[in-house]
């Protein structure tokens, strides 16, 4: 539960995610029009058990993470040319390209068999592990039936590492649109 008493509602849009050449650049540009942020920088992501379109992979990438308000802001830069995702055509003239829309559900693998069964194409899907004895939590990213549009994508609300994460960069938004906290802020601050 965040400090004014709530917390993020499971199966709300909780995250934009876009795909970008320039992390800092582009996080400082949303600050300055926006007001989004600090920026969380997580490099090299490790995670887990990486699949994209059936296949095993490994899908080095980068992230920061900012809110406006009590959504959260991903911006993610890809480290090589590895199938992904998060590959888009010409991404350096086009600085930031929608990727993604995320939400929370309780139950991952109810939800994910409702979505295929309603002819989403799950797309991509991983692990991400949380701190000793916290266990690993699944995310999965779905193309939506019919529609050239982004990507959906559904994070497991339980174990609560990732909650917990986005909770913090909400609550960070939110205490610099009082103050005048830095930017950027180091994975170990979040």
């Amino acid at each position: 539960m965040n400090k004014a008493g709530r917390s993020i509602a499971v199966g709300a849009i909780v995250e934009m995610g876009y795909v970008v050449h320039d992390i800092e650049a582009t996080a400082r540009k949303l600050n300055e029009t926006i007001g989004a942020g600090p920026f969380f920088v997580y490099e090299d992501i490790q995670m887990h058990y990486v699949c994209y379109q059936g296949r095993n992979a490994s899908i080095p990438i980068d992230i920061a993470m900012g809110a406006s308000g009590d959504m959260v802001i991903e911006l993610v830069r890809v480290r090589d040319g590895s199938p992904s995702p998060f590959q888009v055509p010409d991404i350096a003239t086009s600085k930031m390209v929608f990727n993604h829309w995320s939400i929370f559900v309780s139950d991952f693998t109810m939800e994910a068999d409702k979505l295929i069964a309603s002819g989403f194409v799950e797309v991509f899907s991983a692990e991400i592990a949380g701190e000793a004895g916290q266990g690993n939590a699944r995310l999965s990213y779905f193309q939506p039936p019919g529609l050239n549009s982004p990507f959906y994508e559904i994070m497991e609300a339980s174990p609560s590492h990732l909650l917990q994460s986005y909770q913090r960069v909400i609550d960070a938004g939110k205490e610099q649109s009082k103050s005048s906290t830095s930017l950027f802020w180091s994975e170990t601050q979040a």
